[in-house]
């Protein structure tokens, strides 16, 4: 596993509920890097490995269900969209609005800066 899923785990796994505040990633990084985690090069990070694990480090499991929801309830509507035969068009942009939000959602989207 990359290294900022670990730093992300270590964080979330330790503050469960309300996570460590919004846009804490980078304050708690050095913090967690010791955590089980040992002979890493000297980096530094100021986000988690994708969206997810941000929101669960940062906001806590209400976040992160909070924001699991809004995907929820995108492919909800894209379903009702597909049963009630909507315009191919409407499909398409409902599709590709869905798809492109959970596949940036889960890759990679932090950078590493030399401390």
């Amino acid at each position: 596993f990359p290294v900022t899923i670990k730093f992300g785990w270590n964080i979330a796994k330790n503050n469960v509920l309300f996570g460590t505040g919004l846009d804490s990633f980078g304050t708690y990084d050095s913090f967690y890097r010791g955590i089980g985690l040992d002979n890493l090069p000297d980096t530094f990070t100021n986000d988690a490995h994708n969206l997810y694990l941000q929101m669960f480090a940062t906001g806590g499991i209400l976040l992160l269900i909070s924001f699991s929801m809004v995907i929820i309830i995108s492919i909800h509507s894209l379903v009702v969209l597909l049963r009630d035969k909507a315009p191919a068009t409407e499909i398409s942009l409902g599709f590709s609005i869905t798809e492109i939000f959970i596949i940036h959602s889960l890759s990679t989207f932090y950078i590493l800066h030399s401390q």
